[in-house]
C-alpha cells in the first residue's frame, strides 16, 4: 500500500481515482471494495484491528479510495505506516454539501428496497449491513432521517482536522482535483502525464447514484440473482401450498 485516500464522497474521488490509475498505480475504488471486499469491510467496520486482514487484503493493491475505506482509514494507514495520504476537499463545506445532498437523497430512497432484498437474499443483506456500519460511523445521530445539513458539515470538517492533525506534514497532501496534475505528480514523485486531469461525476451527484450504478457491479448482480432464486422459490413453495390446501378442501367436501 502507498497511498491512502481519504476525502469523504463527493469531493473529487472518482477523479482522483482515474488520475492515479493513469499515473500506474493499482487503485481500489468503491467498486473493489464491494465485490471483493465486502464482509471484509464488515469484520473491520466493528472496532477491531484486524491488522493482518488488512495486509492480506491490500498486499499488491497500490492505492485505495472512496466509501467506505475512508471510514477507517486510520486503520488502514496503521497497517501501512508509510503510506502517503491524500486528503481530497472541495472549494468549501458548503459546495460539498450541495453535491453530496444529492447522492444522500437517492441512497436514502434505496433503503427501504435494499432492506426488503436483504430479507431474501444474503448477499444483499451484507450490502445492507455494511452500509449501515458504515454511515453510523461517520454518523451515529439520527443517519436513517432527514439530511441534517450542520452534523454532516460538521462531521466533514471533524474528519478533516483528525486527517491534518494525525497524519505526518511530509505524508499528507490536502488537495482540490481542480488543481491539475503538477502537485499530485510532485507528491508521488511521478512525472507529469500530457493527457488532462480526469474530470469524473461532474453532474454534482446525478450520474452517479448508488442505485442506478449498482448493475455494473458484480456483487449487486450476485445480489439480485439470489433475490430472484428465492422469489421463485417462495412462489413454488406458495403454488404447491395453496394445491395442496385445495385438493385437500376438496377431499373434505367429498
Amino acid at each position: 500500500m502507498k497511498i491512502i485516500c481519504v476525502g469523504y464522497s463527493k469531493t473529487g474521488t472518482k477523479s482522483m481515482a482515474k488520475a492515479l490509475t493513469e499515473l500506474g498505480f493499482i487503485v481500489h475504488d468503491f467498486e473493489e471494495h464491494y465485490n471483493i471486499n465486502l464482509e471484509n469491510y464488515i469484520t473491520l467496520l466493528k472496532d477491531k484491528e484486524h491488522k493482518g486482514l488488512l495486509k492480506e487484503m491490500y498486499e499488491t493493491v497500490d492505492a485505495v479510495i472512496a466509501f467506505p475505506s475512508y471510514i477507517i482509514w486510520q486503520k488502514i494507514f496503521k497497517a501501512f505506516p508509510d503510506s502517503k495520504v491524500i486528503l481530497t476537499t472541495r472549494e468549501n463545506h458548503e459546495v460539498w454539501f450541495n453535491s453530496f445532498e444529492k447522492t444522500h437523497n437517492l441512497m436514502e430512497k434505496s433503503r427501504s428496497k435494499k432492506f426488503f432484498r436483504s430479507l431474501l437474499s444474503s448477499t444483499w443483506s451484507n450490502i445492507y449491513y455494511m452500509e449501515e456500519l458504515a454511515f453510523n460511523k461517520i454518523f451515529p445521530q439520527n443517519m436513517s432521517t432527514a439530511l441534517n445539513k450542520e452534523n454532516w458539515i460538521n462531521s466533514i470538517r471533524v474528519h478533516e482536522a483528525t486527517v491534518k492533525h494525525l497524519v505526518p506534514k511530509d505524508q499528507l497532501l490536502v488537495y482540490k482535483v481542480g488543481e491539475g496534475w503538477e502537485r499530485l505528480c510532485q507528491f508521488l514523485n511521478k512525472s507529469i502525464p500530457v493527457t488532462h486531469f480526469p474530470k469524473e461525476n461532474i453532474t454534482e451527484g446525478n450520474n452517479v447514484p448508488f442505485v442506478t450504478k449498482s448493475k455494473t457491479f458484480k456483487v449487486f448482480k450476485k445480489a439480485d440473482n439470489e433475490f430472484r432464486r428465492s422469489c421463485l422459490l417462495f412462489y413454488v413453495i406458495m403454488t404447491l401450498c395453496c394445491g395442496i390446501g385445495f385438493l385437500f378442501v376438496m377431499k373434505i367436501k367429498n
